[in-house]
């Protein structure tokens, strides 16, 4: 018995060292985000041997019910993209980017392949905003929002941005969001004012 498990364990091993790590030694999950910032490179790219710090990047389905003029409203449906991008290896700039993607009227159920979207940069009434009052804002103006949260500028708050995601060709092209297919996309993000921003990434995550 203890040699079949010798041998499970000698099968793992050399399994583990085909698998591709980071640079400091993590075993890394096929979902990533990869992005040029102000012309210089970052990463988000989950690793398993860091569960605790939370799946990044991921998506996930929000749908909330308020009250307009006295009328329940479903919000229709948003899928948010959250991403954590820190500096690739080469990049000195200690500068963190958080980045959600707020995607309206989200079309789950057709294929995901040539789907694009547009963001529009609305200015908030505060450095952060609850998710849905979000929701109610995008709902009265029908737009999709993308917000950074940059991680060396003193007090963090939410910084809008324009710009376009387009799902492109991916193994699972032909499926939907709805049957857990992964996203493929492109992202091209533009923030201007104090804290000019601009991005240019490609992500695939669950």
């Amino acid at each position: 018995m203890k040699k079949i498990l010798l041998a499970v364990v000698a099968c793992l091993l050399l399994s583990a060292c085909n698998l591709e790590k980071d640079e400091k030694g993590y075993f890394l999950a096929s979902n990533y985000c990869t992005a040029t910032i102000n012309g210089k490179e970052y990463i988000d790219r989950e690793s398993y041997a860091l569960p605790m710090l939370g799946h990044s990047p991921r998506s996930e389905w929000y749908s909330y019910y308020f009250w307009e003029n006295n009328v329940a409203v479903d919000s229709v449906g948003m899928l948010i993209i959250h991403t954590y991008l820190e500096p690739a290896k080469g990049n000195n700039d200690p500068t963190e980017y958080w980045l959600k993607l707020y995607i309206k009227d989200f079309r789950y159920d057709e294929p995901l392949d040539g789907q694009e979207y547009t963001f529009t940069a609305l200015s908030l009434e505060a450095p952060y905003v609850p998710l849905d009052t979000l929701a109610r804002r995008m709902y009265r103006e029908d737009v999709s929002l993308a917000l950074f949260d940059v991680g060396d500028i003193g007090e963090m708050a939410y910084i809008p941005a324009s710009g376009t995601i387009r799902f492109s060709c991916s193994d699972e092209a032909d499926r939907t969001w709805q049957d857990n297919a992964w996203l493929d996309a492109d992202i091209t993000l533009r923030a201007t004012g104090d804290t000019p921003i601009d991005f240019r990434g490609h992500l695939y995550a669950p």
